[in-house]
Parts: structure tokens; sequence; C-alpha cells
């Protein structure tokens, strides 16, 4: 069993929520007595800064850098993680609660 914890980052125009390094310190913690990693997935197009600012908290970033993604689809959003989860298998995938938490989650699940 993985011990690994993702975060689905959240951005809004070029910057990072909030929620987004809540939830990454709480990942941490989580991890912490595991052993497990913090890994953060972030989709976007044109986030490289984005993606060098979520690894100063966490262990990997994982970067669906793609144009689909400039502009939050639900249908591909779901593709990419899903391939990534089958993959590899974390303990917990955390999101916020948003609104791109809530259309994005009940579909993985």
């Amino acid at each position: 069993m993985r011990k690994d914890v993702w975060v689905l980052a959240e951005h809004r125009s070029g910057r990072l929520r909030d929620v987004s390094l809540e939830m990454l310190g709480r990942a941490t913690e989580l991890v912490r007595p595991t052993g497990g990693r913090v890994v953060a997935i972030l989709l976007g197009a044109d986030a490289d800064d984005l993606a060098q600012a979520l690894a100063q908290h966490c262990d990997q970033v994982v970067y669906g850098k793609h144009l689909a993604h400039e502009q939050f689809h639900t249908p591909q959003c779901q593709r990419f993680l899903l391939d990534r989860l089958r993959d590899h298998a974390p303990a917990l995938l955390m999101m916020a609660q948003s609104a791109y938490g809530a259309d994005l989650a009940p579909s993985l699940a």
C-alpha cells in the first residue's frame, strides 16, 4: 500500500490559491509518521512558475502542462488524474471544497 498523499493544487489568475498551500501543510503532517511523500498535482498551461513555487512545499510536483488545462474542463482533468492515480495509487488525494473540487471529485470517485 502506498503512503503518499497527493494534493490537487488550485490556482487562479497566475497565483496559487491559499487552500492549496494549506492542504500541502496538512498533507506533510499526515505523511510524516508513515514515511510517505507529498505530491502536488498542478493542471494548467503556462504555469511553470507555479510548479516551481509548489516544489518548495512538497516532495514532488506532477504538472499536467497542457493547453486543455488552461480553463477547467472536468473530462480532461479527470482523464489526466485517473491515469496517474491508477499508475501510482496514493493513499489519499486531497481536493479543496471549492467549485473546482466539487465538480471533479464525484467523477473521480
